[in-house]
């Protein structure tokens, strides 16, 4: 469909990162050092914020921080 998105990131640790996102209800794909992100029309801009937040606590949890 012309209303969906991939995008590949390169992580560091994506199969942490993986887990973490899901502990969050959202869910990506494992592709090699990677993760897979795939959106569709039912997401909205919310849906991305949400997800880089939680990135940005998964990174501060790797820092050493709590969340």
């Amino acid at each position: 469909s012309c209303h969906s998105g991939i995008v590949l990131l390169g992580v560091p640790y994506p199969e942490e990162l993986a887990t973490y996102l899901a502990k969050n209800n959202i869910h990506v794909s494992l592709r090699q050092s990677g993760l897979r992100i795939s959106t569709h029309f039912y997401n909205n801009k919310r849906d991305v914020d949400r997800l880089i937040e939680c990135m940005d606590r998964f990174e501060q949890y790797r820092l050493g921080g709590s969340t």
